[in-house]
């Protein structure tokens, strides 16, 4: 039924994609046209950041950024390469005086934010202010705001700055009510990410590697807070932990906010600084995309590849990281003369321990002919460490979330289900003892058992031995980093799993550096697909449906997710531990 469902919603989106094959194709010729035109920023003007759009790691092509407004998406997700290299371009303008962060959300990791914020420094650094103003901070957008020359808030507005916590949803209760019982192998004591269809609460592995990251993740946010605003590290600890900024004005008594003002009186503020006498003169603000960046058009490339999402087998569709697809892909680098070194952008917290393998081959194979430096995102973990582990170098941010370097295998048991709920029984007539091997509808026997322990138990000899290999550890050093257990960037620098703490660009320079070469164009993959492939794909149907289901189901669409996956998962996973949202 599922698949029935997920198949005639496919359809039905794929037609009405089809009918406006027209419209799209208008759209993109006048798209196209409207690229060639280059928008005149004033010479005395401000680059304005609202952040309405979720920051992903990648900008999307502009067909996907169509089909996201069709879906009910009011923005398009921006690339934070393409916003690192804009904030890098407004640094150097003469035009632009300096930014004006007016926002209220960011959609986006720590990992992500801190690339973010130190571009902003950097930003800061050359001279030119930077104003921030909300109406409501809360962790991510005061950490962002923290970084301003100046940081102001509404008099009556809000600023929740009360610590960080992990949310971890339980599946085992609906699963017992539906008739189905999770069968979990796993290797590593911390390994949880079966946790929510097995368990109602953290075993105490996980509790103590989850207190542990999230207090190392709220420490880093603590500590660049303290030295953009010239404050203690204990001073805002004990504001958080005691929740002492109640009302707008504890925010400026702690001197976390310079002063409560409305955003009409900040726009004065602005037009002070540019100038301006008139205060009914309008302020010219730049936006990102009239940031113009350089192009360079060099011989020597080096390939940017990012790899987003679950790790799964086959092709995958455009939010995963399909192993077959990939693997081509790093192939093709290896291959490509022109390419002299290979960036890999890793955000995935893992997925087929296969697919993952498939991957780490090619790397492996990239890696003998020409440099390959990996960049850690929001999370790399589990498979994402493992396509990590045989690069030159890693980099990743004090607050990438990483390691996990354990596997598991699952089988449901959906046999109170289909009998007593749904009235489906199955007879099963085979050759042998094993014929019916991997059957939903009952226990597993104990023969079954041990053949999927031994499966799980040797790829994670091979996870091992591909760490030890990449990483120059002994096996019996991995296995005490491994265990399944989680790591920030910071802690992961310090037991030898990371290299070097920065962003992409800080990976991008050190590709430049290894493959010894003075100036290049940088290129990123997987290539997008074409306006035609978009419309006719298998794919697009499929990712069409999706944003639909997103935009409907809003906050739940994360659980729906969640438990979309387990029903999805075949062979052996090396997935982290839960979904970690850190509020």
């Amino acid at each position: 039924m599922r698949k029935f469902l997920k198949l005639v919603l496919a359809t039905l989106v794929g037609q009405v994609i089809l009918l406006l094959i027209v419209v799209l194709i208008g759209l993109n010729a006048i798209s196209g046209l409207k690229k060639e035109e280059i928008k005149t920023i004033d010479s005395n003007a401000i680059l304005l950041l609202d952040f309405k759009s979720i920051i992903t790691d990648r900008s999307p092509s502009e067909e996907m950024e169509f089909i996201g407004q069709l879906s009910g998406e009011s923005s398009a997700p921006m690339g934070l390469l393409d916003i690192i290299n804009k904030i890098d371009a407004a640094a150097k303008d003469s035009r632009i005086k300096g930014i004006f962060m007016d926002f209220t959300v960011f959609g986006a990791g720590f990992a992500k934010a801190e690339e973010l914020r130190n571009a902003l420094e950097k930003f800061k650094s050359s001279g030119k202010f930077i104003y921030a103003y909300s109406d409501y901070y809360y962790n991510s957008t005061y950490y962002l705001a923290s970084v301003a020359t100046k940081v102001f808030m509404n008099p009556q507005g809000e600023m929740l700055f009360n610590g960080m916590v992990s949310d971890i949803t339980f599946f085992k209760g609906t699963l017992e009510k539906l008739g189905v019982e999770v069968q979990v192998i796993k290797r590593g004591k911390f390994k949880g990410a079966v946790e929510p269809y097995i368990r109602e609460d953290l075993s105490e592995e996980n509790r103590l590697q989850i207190k542990t990251y999230v207090n190392s993740v709220f420490n880093e946010l603590v500590a660049d807070i303290a030295k953009s605003r010239n404050l203690t590290t204990q001073r805002i600890l004990s504001v958080a932990d005691s929740m002492l900024i109640r009302q707008p004005e504890d925010a400026k008594t702690y001197g976390f906010v310079d002063e409560l003002y409305y955003k009409d009186q900040v726009l004065d503020l602005l037009r002070k600084e540019l100038g301006i006498k008139n205060e009914s003169d309008k302020i010219n603000f730049a936006q990102l995309s009239d940031i113009e960046v350089k192009a360079t058009d060099n011989s020597d490339r080096i390939a940017v590849v990012f790899a987003s999402g679950s790790i799964v087998n086959g092709e995958g569709q455009m939010d995963e990281v399909g192993g077959e697809r990939f693997a081509k892909t790093l192939r093709e680098l290896r291959k490509d003369e022109s390419i002299k070194a290979v960036v890999l952008r890793i955000d995935s917290r893992g997925g087929s321990a296969l697919a993952s393998e498939i991957i780490w081959r090619e790397a492996k194979l990239l890696k003998a002919v020409k440099p390959l430096i990996v960049s850690m995102s929001d999370v790399a973990a589990s498979g994402g460490y493992y396509m990590a582990a045989c690069a030159d170098t890693i980099v990743a941010s004090p607050q990438t979330i990483t390691g996990s370097i354990g596997v598991f295998g699952l089988i449901p048991n959906a046999g109170k289900l289909m009998k007593d709920k749904l009235g489906i029984t199955n007879e099963y007539v085979g050759t042998g003892r094993y014929s019916d091997f991997g059957r939903i509808d009952r226990k597993m026997t104990e023969g079954e058992f041990e053949i999927i322990d031994g499966m799980v138990g040797r790829i994670y000899d091979v996870f091992k031995s591909r760490v030890s290999e990449g990483r120059g550890m002994t096996v019996d050093m991995v296995d005490s980093f491994g265990q399944g257990r989680v790591w920030t960037g910071r802690m992961a620098k310090e037991i030898g799993l990371v290299d070097v703490l920065g962003g992409i660009q800080d990976a991008i320079a050190i590709a430049q550096y290894k493959a010894n070469i003075k100036s290049y164009t940088l290129v990123e993959y997987p290539k997008n697909k074409s306006l035609v492939e978009q419309i006719f794909g298998k794919v697009s149907g499929e990712e069409a449906a999706r944003m639909v289901l997103k935009s409907e189901m809003g906050a739940s669409y994360d659980t729906y997710q969640q438990i979309r996956k387990l029903s999805q998962m075949s062979g052996v996973q090396a997935l982290l531990p839960y979904e970690l949202l850190l509020k």
